[in-house]
C-alpha cells in the first residue's frame, strides 16, 4: 500500500467541482431503490501536481424520484523528495485511494453526505443520507 504521508505533501485544496440534480417526479406508490455509486478518477497534472475527483451517483432505477451526482475536487502536491522513489505509471492511485484510511477522504465524504442530504430535502421530502464513506 502506498505512503500517502510519504509521497504527497501536507497540503492540499479541496473543492466542490459539480452538482447535477434533476427532480423528476413526486414518489409514487413504486418500489423505488436507492443505487449509490463511487467513482475516483485521479489525473496528473504538471508541477507534480495529483487532482482526485470523486463522484457520487444516486439513481433510482425505473421508479425515478431524481437523478443527483456530485463531484468534489482534491489538489494535492507530490513530494519532491520521494516523488521519484517510485514508477508513478505503474500505481493505480484511484484503487490506493479506495483501499487506504485517509483523513482526506473521509472529510470530503462527510462535506458530500451533508451536502446530498441538503439537496435532497429542498423539496420537503425526508433527506436522502448517504454513508460518509466511500462506497467500493
Amino acid at each position: 500500500m502506498l505512503d500517502f504521508d510519504r509521497y504527497f505533501l501536507k497540503e492540499s485544496q479541496v473543492f466542490l467541482s459539480h452538482i447535477d440534480y434533476d427532480f423528476l417526479s413526486f414518489p409514487q406508490q413504486v418500489d423505488n431503490k436507492l443505487s449509490i455509486k463511487d467513482t475516483i478518477g485521479v489525473y496528473n497534472l504538471e508541477d507534480g501536481k495529483v487532482k482526485i475527483e470523486i463522484t457520487r451517483s444516486l439513481d433510482f432505477g425505473a421508479g425515478k424520484l431524481f437523478s443527483l451526482t456530485v463531484v468534489f475536487g482534491i489538489l494535492l502536491r507530490k513530494n519532491p523528495f520521494s516523488e521519484n522513489e517510485i514508477d508513478w505509471a505503474n500505481i493505480n492511485l484511484a484503487e490506493e485511494i479506495k483501499n487506504a484510511n485517509l483523513p482526506l477522504i473521509k472529510n470530503v465524504m462527510s462535506k458530500m453526505c451533508v451536502l446530498i442530504a441538503e439537496i435532497t430535502s429542498s423539496y420537503g421530502q425526508v433527506p436522502v443520507i448517504t454513508p460518509p464513506q466511500l462506497i467500493k
